[in-house]
């Protein structure tokens, strides 16, 4: 999004926009589908100066389902009413009398940007190669941040600014110090008036945070900032406890509460699929505990659940709740809940391909816990911020932050971690080029998985091994590695690591000329891919492409 002063106009049209909205919500789905559009967000006379031919609409409400079938049509989808409630015209032609060169944008961009010129109401343009959506009022442009996006840089931005309000807190801070956290809290109050904006009520919970904090700097310290306490469902804690503690190997809790019935799974398989049959029901209670006040229930339900997520990657709906729940931990002082929350969030933006915000999310998570004295958990955050610049093309820089968890990993006796830091730098030097440093990192993490006794570990390690062979045309070799990863991902039900191994099977197959074999496999991945609205279904059908053609 666009940060800095916004004339009145442009507020307003944000404000439109908002994401609860169902304007916006229909701007998603169609900036999510890939197909493009572009909206005009009010009819009145200058509108019907610019606006030509298409389909006059009566009774169409404007909702996301509908605007999405509309945006399909082509040309522009054009609303009336109030609040934006109708679809007023369909498939309508612009023709603004602005002609504004827009360079690096496409016709449909540069039409938005000419009619909002032209026009007293805002413009929207979807672009159809890369789903960025782009507001236009006036001669003013402010690009929409995807939703689970503009959530995690509103908690980053609320985080900084606690920190430099509790740094203003200190009696014996040096005046000029003073006045230059006082600057820093100011621009990021700035920033965060247009990041709430756009949130709208979705940012319920860190519009009060920030209200409190302008207080703050306007009147001094505020006294008394713990939330108090709801009844917490002892039954829920402690199953989640044991799920948590088979899924991440460590030992199982024993119950405060002795009349608590005993629980024992089976296996991870059995764990999981106990908590897929309850997902739903956690996080409305989760959602009902944040809304009810009762934060530490919901702070500790969903740390409890931070291992299933790295499983399963419900991200589309736990992103929103972790996103309010990490600001409450910094109010609260759990610092723990935050760090672990700030971990896994920045871990799920990596996967979301956001990765800007996945490196702020995760530098703070490092930040805590390392200010918590924490070795393991600032391994981990340290590892998934390494694998995030890795990703991004910064691969020195991956390859120094991944040395320094695994100097952590080391040093807390964690083979385990010790296996997933070292997979981590074997995709780094693989990304460099480096195969045979990649492989050697490779065997060193099949090797720490063994010691720690964990299969899963293991079954990444061969996918590792898979892909530095099929870069270096081994193919034989590499789809030997990912058919014995897929044998125990599918006996330990991990769809998302088994829909991961269709995929890498898909592509060794199709450079060895098995295009009906790749695209069974391709069909396989894409299933379980678009189900959890991952980005790898979009590599997906390009492979699906390469193997028809």
């Amino acid at each position: 999004m666009t940060i800095g002063p916004l004339p009145p106009r442009a507020r307003a049209a944000l404000a439109l926009l908002a994401l609860h909205t169902d304007v916006r919500r229909g701007v998603d789905r169609v900036a999510a589908s890939g197909s493009g559009g572009l909206f005009v967000l009010g009819w009145d006379d200058t509108v019907a100066e610019v606006c030509s031919g298409g389909y006059p609409l009566r009774g169409v409400t404007a909702t996301p389902e509908n605007l999405a079938q509309t945006a399909k049509m082509d040309l522009a989808v054009v609303l009336g009413g109030d609040g934006l409630a109708e679809i007023v015209r369909a498939h309508a032609a612009l023709h603004p009398r602005s002609n504004h060169v827009q360079p690096g944008h496409g016709a449909r961009h540069a039409t938005a940007a000419n009619t909002a010129r032209d026009v007293a109401v805002p413009v929207v343009a979807v672009s159809e190669e890369t789903g960025v959506a782009t507001l236009y009022a006036g001669e003013h442009r402010v690009v929409l941040t995807e939703p689970s996006a503009l959530l995690s840089k509103t908690a980053v931005h609320v985080l900084l600014l606690d920190s430099r309000v509790g740094d203003l807190r200190d009696p014996a801070l040096d005046p000029a110090r003073a006045d230059g956290l006082r600057a820093e809290a100011g621009a990021l109050l700035d920033e965060l008036d247009l990041l709430l904006l756009e949130l709208g009520e979705h940012g319920a919970v860190a519009a009060e945070l920030v209200a409190g904090y302008r207080r703050e700097l306007a009147a001094g310290p505020d006294e008394g900032r713990a939330s108090a306490p709801g009844d917490a469902d002892e039954w829920w804690d402690h199953a989640l406890a044991h799920v948590a503690a088979l899924l991440s190997g460590t030992p199982g809790p024993t119950p405060a509460d002795p009349t608590l019935p005993e629980l024992r799974f089976r296996d991870e398989g059995h764990a999981l699929a106990w908590l897929d049959k309850r997902w739903a029901a956690l996080l409305r209670a989760t959602r009902r505990a944040l809304d009810g006040g009762d934060h530490r229930t919901a702070l500790r339900r969903l740390t409890l659940a931070l291992d299933y997520c790295y499983r399963r990657k419900p991200w589309r709906d736990w992103i929103e709740p972790a996103t309010g729940a990490a600001l409450i931990a910094r109010r609260v002082g759990d610092r723990a809940a935050e760090a672990a929350l700030l971990s896994t969030l920045g871990l799920a933006h990596r996967e979301r391909r956001d990765h800007d915000v996945a490196v702020a999310l995760l530098s703070l998570a490092d930040r805590a816990w390392d200010e918590l004295g924490d070795p393991r958990g600032r391994a981990v955050a340290l590892n998934r911020l390494a694998y995030a610049h890795a990703e991004a093309g910064a691969t020195d820089l991956a390859l120094g932050l991944a040395g320094q968890a695994l100097d952590l990993a080391a040093g807390a006796g964690d083979p385990r971690l010790e296996g997933v830091v070292l997979n981590n730098l074997c995709g780094a030097h693989r990304r460099a080029g480096d195969l045979v440093a990649a492989l050697a990192h490779g065997d060193r993490a099949a090797e720490a998985f063994r010691r720690a006794g964990h299969h899963q570990g293991l079954a990444w390690a061969e996918v590792m091994r898979g892909n530095v062979h099929h870069d270096a045309g081994r193919h034989l070799a590499a789809l030997d590695c990912y058919r014995a990863a897929l044998a125990v991902r599918d006996a330990a039900d991990d769809r998302y690591g088994v829909a991961v191994c269709h995929h890498d099977l898909a592509r060794a197959l199709l450079a060895s000329g098995d295009r009906a074999g790749a695209q069974e496999h391709l069909d396989l991945a894409l299933a379980h891919f678009d189900a959890i609205g991952d980005p790898r279904a979009g590599d997906v059908r390009e492979l699906l492409r390469e193997a028809a053609g």
